[in-house]
């Protein structure tokens, strides 16, 4: 083996290296979102369900 097949198999193995890491930091960041926006809207659900108990026990004060 030459010098040159050996540099041509490193920069391989790196380029292969380099993509396979920004795949993962990637997937950890869609992950992270992914987390994030599910809370947020877990959030909005819970605040328009209290929402609609609030309007919905003062329209059954009002009807007394």
């Amino acid at each position: 083996m030459d010098w040159q097949t050996e540099g041509i198999k490193l920069n391989k193995h790196l380029l292969l290296k380099c993509v396979t890491m920004r795949h993962l930091e990637f997937s950890y960041r869609k992950k992270q979102l992914s987390f994030i926006f599910n809370y947020l809207n877990d959030l909005s659900n819970s605040n328009q369900a209290q929402r609609e108990i609030s309007e919905k026990s003062k329209t059954e004060r009002c009807s007394y």
